[in-house]
């Protein structure tokens, strides 16, 4: 190892009732410098305030942190500049307990040092020792230009051109399992006929949705707090959509979801100081909720991030994917009409709900890599 530095696993405080430990302020500094770089903007950066209460909220996922330090720093870092870098881990707790998601972030100044490499290294042999063989990660990417070497998944379905993040991830033993599209889209919505306002625009959708799925279905919606009586019916879709989106290579099994699953989205969000926007189709003649999306806004921000949509896949070909966005941007627009524009994540090969967002006005703006690596048998306990 370099002589310079140290790999140390962070101890974080079991409240978030102070302010950021200087780890988080460091990844926040971080996150800025690689999405400027990247998109010239720090919407997809997480303000430390909001990202705290997630890093140390060991519910769901078992969270394990790994810091590179200057080796004149004794102990923990004291100060956001004396972390190096950072490397993550995140143990499913309640399904998919072979996995671990992961993630690794550099100071670009101490870029080539080997303090990545490090990095992985550790969450490799922690990884090991909690018998856990898989390790999937997101690094965003782009698209290659003409003539550039590129790289595409199994999928077949998009490509990434062979950057130093991609060569680090290929280096380090992970494979490229399914290229993502983040697309945004600067509101208002275009229209699609002369003369047609924006607001107009989404009743129009709506009503060609509606036509289409016929007096069986009905919108329901609602903001920031899931209710009561529809705790369990969203668990049920957030446990379909565990399996019914495309994940490529993904080594992915179905998740288990209740209705206190649920609710810890509601609590997350709001301790994360971001509220959200849902709309969702109700089957009239059974009572299930078939279809759902999901809109979340940081407080205070012209940004906002179009989470999950699913449609159930028994009830496919209505066109409720356009229906439940539609509306939901017109719910959007008179909640919360500071939101000026909206990103969103979509696998390659989901051309369905890519032709929607398309259509509503969604442009690429850079891309994702979903990463695995699997690793040789754990170490025995």
């Amino acid at each position: 190892m370099n002589a310079d530095f140290r790999i140390l696993e962070v101890r974080l405080p079991e409240s978030a009732d102070g302010p950021p430990p200087p780890v988080v302020r460091a990844a926040e500094e971080m996150d800025v410098e690689h999405q400027m770089a990247l998109l010239g903007h720090r919407d997809l950066a997480t303000p430390a305030e909001s990202a705290f209460p997630q890093w140390i909220d060991q519910r769901t996922y078992r969270k394990i942190y790994f810091a590179a330090v200057p080796t004149s720093v004794d102990g923990e870092p004291g100060r956001a500049a004396e972390v190096l870098g950072i490397g993550a881990m995140l143990l499913p707790l309640t399904d998919n307990v072979n996995n671990v998601i992961t993630w690794v972030m550099v100071r670009a100044a101490h870029r080539h040092l080997g303090l990545g490499s490090a990095l992985v290294t550790a969450i490799k042999e922690r990884a090991r020792q909690e018998q856990r063989s898989v390790l999937q990660g997101w690094v965003e990417g782009r698209e290659p230009q003409a003539g550039e070497e590129a790289l595409v998944p199994p999928t077949q379905s998009g490509a990434l051109a062979v950057d130093a993040s991609a060569r680090f991830a290929q280096r380090h033993g992970f494979q490229l399992e399914q290229v993502e599209r983040h697309s945004t889209l600067h509101l208002p919505v275009p229209v699609e006929a002369p003369g047609r306002s924006p607001d107009e625009q989404l009743e129009a959708w709506c009503e060609e949705a509606r036509g289409k799925a016929g007096a069986d279905y009905r919108l329901l919606q609602w903001q920031d707090t899931t209710p009561e009586q529809y705790l369990e019916a969203m668990a049920a879709l957030y446990q379909r959509m565990s399996v019914d989106v495309p994940s490529g290579g993904l080594a992915i099994e179905e998740e288990n979801w209740d209705a206190e699953r649920v609710r810890l989205i509601d609590e997350r969000l709001e301790k994360a100081r971001r509220g959200y926007v849902q709309t969702v189709v109700e089957h009239v003649p059974t009572g299930q909720l078939v279809a759902f999306t999901l809109i979340v806004a940081p407080h205070g921000q012209p940004y906002a991030f179009q989470e999950e949509t699913l449609v159930h896949g028994d009830h496919r070909g209505k066109r409720l994917g356009l229906w439940v966005k539609a509306a939901n941007l017109q719910y959007l627009g008179r909640v919360l009409p500071g939101v000026e524009r909206i990103h969103t994540w979509n696998a390659d090969e989901n051309g369905y709900m890519l032709s929607i967002n398309v259509r509503m006005g969604f442009r690429v703006a850079s891309l994702e890599g979903a990463w695995q690596a699997k690793l040789e048998t754990p170490l025995s306990t």
